[in-house]
């Protein structure tokens, strides 16, 4: 057959396939339900340009509930806090009372001995002696773990803050 310049007496047909220059995947940092679409098959898209929205109701109940998290444990830390000074005025009350329970115990030694004071009186000295340096021991814990209810609320923040930036 030989070749003509010209008009195609008759048409022709052909099936063929058409391949993109290049072929791009979009994928998200999150997913969700897509409730609007801005760009269709096709568009010519630019870097950083919005192609959809995505349902933010996960997605702000997540942030809310991190947010709340949070909140929690700034709270659990004021508690924390709060309850380490009572501890440490607990502990300097029981101290001033100690000194004075052991100055009374002290002269009730030489009571006893020279029988001015009754057994049940001496007994009751040594009672609130030892009764005030098992609570100074107490309050001591206390503090104790104030400081490390402190520390986790603090372990807690640091840990729960960079979640919530994203």
């Amino acid at each position: 057959m030989q070749q003509q310049k010209g008009p195609l007496k008759k048409p022709y047909l052909q099936a063929v396939k058409v391949y993109p220059i290049a072929q791009v995947k979009i994928s998200s940092d999150v997913s969700g339900e897509i409730v609007e679409l801005y760009v269709e098959e096709g568009d010519s898209v630019v870097i950083g340009q919005l192609l959809a929205k995505i349902n933010p109701d996960v997605y702000v109940s997540a942030v809310e509930r991190g947010q709340a998290g949070l909140n929690a444990t700034r709270s659990q830390y004021a508690i924390s806090k709060a309850q380490l000074e009572s501890s440490k005025s607990q502990k300097e009350q029981i101290l001033a009372q100690l000194e004075n329970a052991k100055i009374i115990h002290d002269r009730n030694i030489q009571l006893k001995k020279d029988g001015v004071i009754s057994q049940a009186e001496f007994d009751q000295s040594a009672a609130t002696l030892r009764g005030l340096e098992a609570n100074l021991k107490a309050a001591a814990a206390n503090i104790r773990s104030a400081e490390k209810s402190m520390e986790a609320a603090g372990f807690t923040e640091k840990d729960l803050q960079p979640d919530l930036k994203n």
